[in-house]
């Protein structure tokens, strides 16, 4: 049996040989190594806003003393009973050990999105909510309670 290279033909062979390269490439990225990133440990902290979970606000953890932009900036949403978990690499992974200056921004509005419930006042962190040193281990944060 013979083949007839019919355009048709012709046109699906060029695209086989095109897209192989890309086919190729894709396979080795997903089993590239990932870069190495620096440990991190279990956080939990807790969020009241007078008496209350603050929930949906964000906390951002910016790391003392190391403006990098490459420096890890773990964040964490806060849950309905008012706990929060950071996210670092991976959802509510922990942080990096070192000192951080903790802000908030709390978003009004449905699905959270809208201006700042707490108007800014703790957005800044060159005057954080708080101050965190996260160390190896188990790290549980003192609640911090904004009134």
């Amino acid at each position: 049996m013979t083949l007839t290279r019919t355009p048709k033909l012709r046109y699906t062979l060029r695209a086989a040989r095109c897209l192989a390269p890309c086919v190729l490439m894709a396979a080795a990225a997903c089993t590239a190594k990932l870069p190495d990133h620096p440990p991190v440990y279990p956080v939990r902290g807790e969020l009241l806003v007078n008496g209350k979970p603050a929930v949906g606000a964000v906390v951002s953890f910016h790391p003392v003393g190391n403006a990098a932009p490459g420096a890890v900036r773990p964040q964490a949403t806060v849950e309905a009973d008012g706990t929060f978990r950071p996210n670092s690499f991976d959802p509510r992974d922990g942080a990096p050990a070192g000192e951080y200056a903790l802000t908030v921004f709390w978003p009004g509005g449905k699905g959270h999105i809208g201006p700042d419930r707490l108007k800014g006042r703790y957005s800044d962190p060159t005057r954080p909510v708080r101050k965190v040193t996260v160390k190896a281990g188990d790290n549980v944060l003192e609640p911090i309670r904004i009134d």
